[in-house]
C-alpha cells in the first residue's frame, strides 16, 4: 500500500518518550522545543545560541530517526 494509506496504531508516550531518549541531545532538545514547547525556528535559533541552518538540519536529523525507529519495517 502506499504510505499515505498506512494506519499506524495510535503512539503510546511511553514509547514515543523512549525513542526519543535515543537521540542525541541536540537533536531531542531541538524537536522537543519545536512539537512540545511550539517554538519557532528563529526562537529556538535564539535559546540555543545556534544559526536557524543548525536548527532546520538537527530538527530534520531528528525527525528522520523518530521515522525509521516508529514505521513499521514492512514500510520503510
Amino acid at each position: 500500500p502506499a504510505s499515505e494509506e498506512i494506519s499506524l496504531q495510535p503512539l503510546d508516550s511511553e514509547t514515543l518518550q523512549g525513542v526519543l531518549n535515543e537521540l542525541p541531545d541536540e537533536f531531542r532538545t531541538v524537536l522537543v522545543l519545536f512539537y512540545f514547547q511550539e517554538l519557532s525556528y528563529r526562537e529556538i535559533s535564539d535559546e540555543l545560541e545556534v544559526p536557524i541552518g543548525t536548527v532546520m538540519s538537527r530538527l530534520s536529523r531528528g525527525k528522520k530517526h523518530l521515522r525509521q525507529r516508529l514505521t513499521p519495517e514492512d514500510f520503510q
